[in-house]
């Protein structure tokens, strides 16, 4: 999806802006009430979340959705997407806020979010909370913070 939003910023076109609208509406039509939006446990293990974050990859598409959510606001100016990627970011915020290494993603995207200032300036309590899991994933694997 980002990838499409900065391929419209660079070419303009009407039919890839369509594309993009359509599977923003397909987003927000599938994400949960509380800002969850992991299609494959929705449809396949409705009652499960967050239950092997060493091996699964919610939060890692959560945080590809809220980057090109962010991506598509730079671009736009229009907020649809960003209203997905807050919500979404308020469930994280609310699950994994203090939770400790046990809650600590085995896959890193979620936390590169939170050295966006966009969404940083909308949702401050994400920041504490991402750097909190890249902390929780330094000491788990004993290795340097380099950022």
């Amino acid at each position: 999806m980002e990838a499409a939003i900065c391929g419209y910023a660079k070419y303009p076109d009407d039919a890839l802006c369509k594309l993009i609208n359509d599977f923003i509406l397909l987003l927000q039509s599938a994400q949960a009430q509380d800002g969850y939006l992991y299609t494959y446990n929705q449809l396949i293990f409705p009652e499960s979340r967050w239950q092997n974050l060493q091996i699964e990859h919610e939060l890692y598409c959560h945080g590809y959705l809220i980057e090109a959510a962010v991506s598509h606001f730079q671009v736009t100016g229009e907020s649809k997407f960003l209203t997905v990627a807050i919500k979404a970011a308020d469930l994280l915020v609310n699950t994994f806020s203090g939770k400790g290494s046990l809650h600590t993603p085995g896959h890193q995207e979620i936390e590169s979010i939170s050295s966006n200032t966009n969404l940083s300036s909308h949702k401050p309590n994400l920041w504490g909370t991402l750097s909190g899991l890249l902390i929780c994933r330094r000491l788990l694997l004993n290795i340097p913070i380099y950022a």
